[in-house]
């Protein structure tokens, strides 16, 4: 993915260019200069692009680094295929299962926290029914 491109698709999820300068805090004739390659961004705009575009932001990064700095393509290349850390589609899913799970555990707790004390109640009215009976 080239800058042109990852600009187009940011374009598309924010209606306009002057949105996106908007969102970016710049100017319009910023990101045409981005567009033309006349400047690049810093490495904060891709990222926030990426972001504005609904992209995965450290994917797109490596890409169009690789782009822009072909002098160093390897270096970017091999950073991309070394990076350790989740995506951030990864890292959103794993929260929604904790956040699920997590929910559920407390649900649980819950519920047995009220069938614990229903159980309470129901031995007590027994013994007081065992009592009654035996003071008959």
């Amino acid at each position: 993915m080239n800058i042109k491109r990852l600009i187009d698709l940011a374009r598309l999820e924010a209606g306009s260019y002057k949105k996106i300068a908007e969102k970016l805090d710049t100017s319009g004739s910023r990101i045409t200069h981005w567009r033309t390659g006349r400047n690049e961004p810093t490495p904060f705009e891709i990222f926030r692009m990426a972001e504005i575009a609904r992209l995965e932001p450290e994917k797109a990064f490596y890409e169009v680094m690789t782009e822009i700095d072909k002098d160093n393509a390897d270096y970017w290349c091999a950073r991309r295929e070394s990076n350790p850390r989740p995506s951030a589609s990864e890292v959103v899913s794993l929260q929604l299962l904790f956040t699920f799970i997590y929910n559920v555990i407390i649900r649980l707790k819950i519920k047995n926290q009220h069938i614990g004390r229903n159980q309470g109640e129901h031995n007590a009215s027994l013994i007081r029914y065992r009592h009654a009976l035996a003071n008959l």
